[in-house]
């Protein structure tokens, strides 16, 4: 039973006797109150003896040393790691390294821009001139082909060409 609880129930406990301050019914409570905190008290001392146990066997395993070297190793490892980024970062600002990189980026972007800018230029140049010419030509085939359609259907030239290929299909 947890300190709580004791809590909870010596306080419903009162509460019902409240009514009835009977000098037995107050003497009760009080033994209960006494119990309760006796069961307490005893709680108290065997999680006490755990907590000793507990620590005696840590100390006695060497896991407590071991834990500590290990921080203790990180610890070091981290800091050596911070000083070498900094040394680094401090060397190629000093030689212009960082500068030279974000002016070759900057120089990369502008004539990236600018070469998107001729292509969709010429695209719209190809496309102001060639668009017509295409069309044309694309007109021109389709009436050739139509013109030759219909005279090889007057003729009748397309069933019999068909029927030849049939059989010749058949035939090999």
């Amino acid at each position: 039973m947890t300190i709580e609880e004791s809590e909870a129930q010596s306080t419903s406990s009162s509460t019902e006797t409240t009514g009835s301050m009977s000098p037995t019914s107050s003497s009760a409570t009080a033994q209960e109150t006494v119990k309760r905190l006796k069961e307490i008290a005893k709680k108290i001392r065997e999680q006490a003896a755990t907590m000793k146990e507990t620590a005696k066997t840590l100390r006695e395993s060497g896991a407590i040393e071991e834990l500590t070297a290990a921080v203790r190793e990180a610890a070091i490892a981290a800091r050596d790691a911070s000083k070498e980024i900094s040394d680094t970062a401090r060397k190629l600002r000093e030689e212009g390294v960082i500068r030279d990189t974000a002016a070759a980026i900057e120089d990369a972007t502008k004539v990236a821009k600018e070469t998107a800018e001729e292509i969709r230029t010429t695209a719209k140049e190809t496309k102001q001139e060639a668009a017509p010419k295409t069309t044309q030509t694309a007109s021109r085939a389709v009436d050739t082909l139509k013109k030759k359609t219909q005279q090889a259907a007057a003729a009748g030239k397309t069933k019999g060409k068909l029927k030849k290929r049939k059989l010749k299909s058949q035939g090999a």
